[in-house]
């Protein structure tokens, strides 16, 4: 045997498990496979810790330590809406490792969201919901728990949460350098908050919204140039099947628009499912309230299209017991 073929055939095992799947993996599967609960602990020394009580939403130099890892000088700013805390009582954290030390990372990602899950008591919807529609393969992040102690401070159980940034992009789009917009409470007819990539005047998601309002009969043609429609559906579907009352059906509320500059079409992707399973006499059809549900709904094909996903979903996603096992897995 030769030592160039011994050679390949090392490299090849090193890549790949005897299934065929990568053991390299994607950046976090260390974190979010592992189902140990690790120790958060974040140090923010007197003058930076005035900084953000003045100015919560801005980011201030810390120094994390988690198990033998210490991390000095990363960035951390409070967050939250609805689940918003003060630093005083248990706030939820935006965790940046490389803001202010280029290129470093934590366990392959570069940003980490600690939430205080003060609006589910369960600290498991958005573990288990997000799997759900991982599962349909609708982009949503990767979650797993951790438990956060805050300048000597024990706060408890906290929800770690995958960050919807550019390492997030990438594993599930074309093309990590597209827009990312983010509507709180509002509609995509309204201004969206701009979260990422180029600078923009919004001009694309007017051309969704325009797209959405055509007379029905043309409709769907012009919906599928600028909106991924099938994957819409499945967002649709997964998000009223697990009673997801804050999201964008409902409510506008709770969803990232992202602008794949490869296909040129938006995907919505859903975050803060912190309440999920919590309003079940929900209909299985959400209403046609909003600009894209609407948009859908009105239309024979799209109503069809939605009717044959919901049955398709829960029939292939809403396995019990792979849910069941999750939960048990994510239990103390």
């Amino acid at each position: 045997m030769s030592r160039s073929f011994v050679v390949v055939a090392i490299v090849l095992l090193g890549l790949s498990s005897l299934d065929g799947t990568s053991v390299l993996g994607a950046p976090g599967d260390e974190l979010f496979g592992d189902p140990a609960i690790r120790v958060f602990r974040i140090e923010i020394a007197q003058p930076e810790l005035d900084k953000l009580r003045a100015q919560n939403r801005a980011y201030v130099r810390a120094t994390l330590t988690v198990g033998e890892q210490v991390f000095p000088d990363v960035a951390v700013r409070l967050k939250g809406q609805g689940s918003f805390r003060p630093l005083d009582d248990k706030p939820s954290f935006a965790v940046k490792v490389d803001e202010f030390v280029p290129n470093r990372q934590f366990c392959g990602l570069t940003k980490i969201m600690l939430n205080n899950a003060s609006q589910d008591r369960t600290y498991l919807s958005e573990y288990l919901c997000t799997s759900l529609y991982r599962d349909a393969r609708v982009p949503a992040p990767r979650v797993t728990h951790a438990r956060v102690e805050f300048n000597g401070r024990d706060l408890g159980l906290y929800v770690l949460v995958e960050a919807m940034n550019k390492v997030f992009l990438r594993q599930h789009f074309q093309n990590p350098n597209g827009t990312l917009y983010e509507g709180y409470g509002r509609d995509i007819d309204k201004q969206l908050d701009h979260d990422g990539g180029p600078p923009t005047d919004q001009s694309d998601v007017r051309a969704l919204v325009a797209a959405a309002r055509l007379p029905v009969d043309e409709r769907m043609t012009a919906l599928r140039q600028w909106l991924d429609v099938d994957n819409f559906v499945d967002f649709l579907a997964i998000g009223m099947l697990i009673a997801q009352h804050d999201s964008y059906a409902l409510n506008h509320n709770n969803y990232r628009l992202y602008r794949d500059s490869t296909s040129g079409r938006f995907t919505m992707i859903a975050h803060g499912i912190d309440g999920s399973f919590t309003q079940n006499m929900m209909p299985i059809v959400p209403p046609p309230r909003y600009v894209l549900t609407r948009g859908i709904l009105e239309m024979p094909e799209g109503r069809q299209l939605y009717q044959e996903r919901v049955a398709t979903l829960f029939t292939n996603v809403f396995k019990l017991e792979v849910m069941t096992n999750r939960i048990q897995t994510a239990s103390p």
